[in-house]
């Protein structure tokens, strides 16, 4: 049984990236037809999304139910944003992606 103990420092800033590449991961629609190209593409792209919420799911057995709580609370108040840098190091705006934080708050069950 793993230990429960509260999320420290840069950890919780990690946590809302593991639920990015999730909500990433279920938002690839637009690849489908072209992953039912590739040999067992569809495959992996279902073992990404179990691996990577199965993942979400054992973190958050580590963390004490109080600060999930907190952490469902705050999700309300963040987003986190996907993009490329343009050649100047500018974040370019047309490139970027934001998660929301309706699709990081579906992942949460406190």
């Amino acid at each position: 049984m793993p230990e429960i103990r509260r999320l420290q420092g840069r950890e919780q800033e990690s946590l809302l990236e593991l639920y990015a590449v999730i909500t990433m991961a279920h938002g690839l629609e637009p690849l489908h037809r072209r992953l039912k190209t590739i040999p067992n593409g569809m495959r992996t792209l279902g073992q990404l999304r179990w691996a990577s919420r199965k993942l979400l799911d054992d973190v958050m057995a580590t963390i004490p139910t109080e600060q999930l709580a907190t952490q469902k609370r705050n999700l309300e108040h963040l987003g986190y944003q996907i993009g490329v840098f343009r050649a100047d190091g500018k974040p370019g705006e047309e490139s970027g992606r934001w998660i929301s934080n309706k699709c990081t708050l579906e992942l949460i069950n406190v």
